[in-house]
């Protein structure tokens, strides 16, 4: 896990420190300007005293830094006791130079040899902590860098330097190891650079410049000291307290988050590298031929050959990558990204843009008869069977299991893109010769257009979606998106997801619609009908709301609720003096798929009122026909709890008449539109007298709906109809007005 950026948990007096050596820094700086230092060359006392000041506070800071923070303590421990090295080494040095010029090797040398082990643990170390997870490419980026500006340091410096070692082997040797180890610090520092994707952060900043600045002092020193030019005071010697100040000052930053991106300024800094490298070779094969700066430009150019390979290979794959992220494995068609970035690229050039979104009816068929290996099989094979029917522009995309895509560019109507569907549609219209037999396969198509039905390749594809059910519901093939009938079922869905918040909240009330006797005016029955008190919407009607949940489990909820108010509305109704009169509630598909409702009822039932009617439920054909078996178990099961059933909207559905026969109904309600239409019609007066007819034989009470006028009305008396129900006789009323509209209709004082 990558190290997370942000601030350390400093005590105030560590940056205290820090602020000190920064400012000794300066101040040593400011002394260099000509004009302030009274003179060339050292000033005795105050040099020294100011470089082991600002080494001495450096140093602290490292150190106290790695025991106040416990992340990355043993890398800042051995970089904080390298910087104790050098400094130890300087003040050795003034010690035995106040005595006489030291010699070579000295024990200073001990001192200034141990910095760079130490450094070059802590560094690694550090780059273990914030990079845990490097790429090859990586290290090579930053091997080719640090070899390659050590191959110039070397071509520039390294011969002066190594002309001037003299004395003993172990004094030539002593000269020679500075050099040498300034090289692999620089070859480190800059290596860290590209370890962390030459984006180090602040404290990789510092820390690597801080690093550079050391080396840089370091050959410029040894370079002058050769040629007898360097000049004690001068500007080289501000190189050392600065590299000393940057460690500091990484030290306190925050620590960065290591992220490696893939970009091709990347590259940059290693081409540089690896060209000035090349300069090197081709320098010393056109003037003095150095050894160790070939050597180092030589493994510099090594690296970038090795790193132009890793690219090369990195590239294959990410281009093999980025095939199969946009390819559908089974098909090898585009897949739902593919189509996505299609689309988005069409709509963004401006044309118009066509989407065909088609699946397979009854697939799911074909995979449990035939076993998936089949359905794969059937799948693989739409694409060599469409792809004689599209245009060379068009995509065909597989968006995942049975669904497929067509993305039609350069639609200029709506007329366009649906000849494609048409097209496709007819090509899956022969059988497909499977191995085990051959399969005949429909499919739906919903066709949507840009810009008039989506602004975007996402909404394109969910309207083309939408106009794909429809088709399937409606079973018409091809169907293009409409937004005007679209939006009243989006609204019904959305109605259906703040239902679940009505039901618990209380807002749907109980009205009811009387049902008499024509004959005598009787008030025999009432029927519960559903209201939701929306609280932004006012009062909605069932059909605003129920559609969309009517097979749903909130369903069963909505049922238990309504026959819970029923029951106390019953009640109450008793109190007011309107005893034993029937209600009846509808049940919905999902009801009656429910084996556990008749149970339900039975506990609510048990806890009704005294004088509370009798509970009625009332079923429709269509809603039997969902599952015949399963519903007539409940229907029979509800039968046995002595609880009344009629059947809805009789004479709509495909086999009405078998229903009485199979059904344990008492009653059955004839649709509206017999009724309105009676008068005029003398089909409907027929159908209106056999059903009555029919009533009478099978002992089952019939209940004429949709009685909306006096004349309908006195027509049904006169042809024995013994129950009416329509907006004649009353409007559906809220429950608790039903006493005072009974005595009313009786024509007798309000209860």
């Amino acid at each position: 896990m990558a190290p997370v950026a942000g601030s350390l948990p400093l005590p105030r007096p560590l940056r205290g420190l820090t602020a000190l050596a920064v400012a000794l820094c300066a101040a040593f700086a400011v002394s260099m300007i000509p004009g302030v230092r009274p003179h060339p060359g050292a000033i005795a006392g105050w040099d020294t005293w100011v470089y082991d000041a600002v080494s001495v506070s450096s140093t602290l800071v490292c150190v106290w830094r790695a025991l106040a923070v416990r992340r990355e303590r043993l890398a800042w421990v051995l970089l904080g006791v390298s910087l104790s090295a050098s400094t130890l080494g300087d003040i050795t040095y003034s010690v035995l130079s106040a005595h006489g010029t030291p010699g070579t090797p000295s024990l200073a040398d001990a001192g200034w040899f141990g910095f760079y082990p130490l450094a070059y643990a802590g560094l690694v170390l550090l780059l273990r902590a914030r990079v845990p997870r490097t790429h090859a490419s990586s290290w090579l980026d930053g091997l080719v860098a640090g070899l390659a500006c050590a191959s110039v340091v070397a071509a520039l410096a390294w011969d002066t330097i190594a002309s001037s070692a003299a004395g003993s082997t172990l004094a030539v040797a002593t000269t020679l190891a500075y050099p040498l180890g300034d090289l692999v610090l620089l070859i480190l520092a800059l290596g860290s650079f590209g370890l962390q994707g030459w984006r180090p952060g602040r404290s990789g900043l510092l820390l690597g410049a801080g690093l550079v600045a050391w080396c840089v002092a370091d050959t410029l020193y040894l370079y002058g000291s050769a040629r007898g030019s360097y000049v004690e005071g001068g500007l080289i010697d501000l190189l050392w307290p600065l590299g000393m100040v940057l460690l500091a000052l990484a030290a306190v930053a925050p620590i960065p988050r290591t992220e490696r991106r893939e970009h091709w300024s990347l590259l940059a800094l290693p081409t540089v590298a690896a060209l000035a490298a090349g300069a090197v070779l081709v320098g010393s094969a056109i003037g003095h031929s150095q050894n160790l700066a070939v050597t180092l430009a030589g493994g510099a150019m090594l690296a970038a050959v090795g790193r132009t390979g890793l690219s090369l290979r990195e590239s294959r794959t990410l281009i093999a990558t980025r095939r199969l992220a946009h390819t559908d494995e089974l098909t090898g068609l585009a897949n739902r990204r593919a189509l996505l970035a299609h689309l988005s690229d069409a709509i963004a050039a401006g044309g118009p843009v066509g989407l065909v979104l088609f699946d397979l009816d009854h697939f799911k068929e074909i995979n449990d008869t035939l076993g998936h290996p089949t359905g794969d099989e059937l799948l693989r094979r739409i694409g060599p069977r469409l792809a004689g029917q599209l245009r060379p522009h068009d995509l065909l995309a597989r968006l995942g299991g049975d669904e497929f895509a067509v993305a039609v560019t350069g639609a200029e109507d709506e007329r366009v893109t649906r000849a494609v569907a048409e097209r496709l549609r007819e090509a899956l219209d022969a059988p497909f010769d499977l191995p085990d037999l051959p399969a005949q396969v429909d499919a739906s198509f919903g066709v949507a257009l840009h810009p008039r039905d989506g602004a975007d390749a996402t909404e394109l594809l969910k309207h083309a979606d939408v106009a794909m059910y429809r088709a399937k519901r409606e079973h018409t093939g091809v169907e293009l998106y409409r937004e005007h009938g679209e939006a009243r079922r989006r609204d019904r869905l959305l109605l259906g997801g703040e239902l679940r918040t009505a039901v618990a909240a209380g807002e749907l009330e109980l009205y009811v619609q009387p049902i008499v006797s024509p004959a005598s005016g009787r008030l025999a029955a009432a029927e519960a009908l559903v209201r939701w008190r929306h609280p932004t919407r006012g009062l909605l009607a069932p059909a605003a709301f129920l559609p969309g949940v009517e097979r749903s489990q909130l369903m069963r909820a909505i049922t238990e609720r309504l026959v819970a108010d029923a029951l106390a509305l019953q009640g109450r109704w008793a109190d007011a003096g309107l005893c034993d009169l029937p209600l009846a509630v509808n049940l919905a598909p999902a009801n009656l798929l429910d084996r556990a409702l008749p149970e339900r009822l039975a506990a609510l039932l048990d806890a009704r009122a005294d004088g509370a009617g009798p509970l009625q439920l009332e079923v429709t054909e269509t809603a039997v026909m969902v599952d015949a078996e399963r519903t007539l178990a409940v229907l029979r099961e509800l039968r046995r709890l002595d609880v009344p059933l009629a059947l809805d909207d009789f004479g709509v559905g495909q086999s009405s008449l078998a229903m009485l026969k199979r059904l344990p109904i008492q009653q059955v309600k004839l649709d509206r539109g017999f009724a309105q239409g009676m008068i005029h019609d003398e089909r409907d007066r027929a159908i209106v007298a056999a059903v009555l007819s029919l009533g009478a034989t099978f002992g089952i009470d019939v209940v004429v709906e949709g009685v909306e006028d006096a004349e309908v009305y006195d027509a049904l008396a006169r042809a024995g109809c013994e129950l009416v129900q329509g907006y004649h006789v009353a409007r559906p009323m809220p429950g608790d007005a039903l006493p005072a509209w009974a005595a009313a209709w009786a024509g007798l004082p309000a209860p």
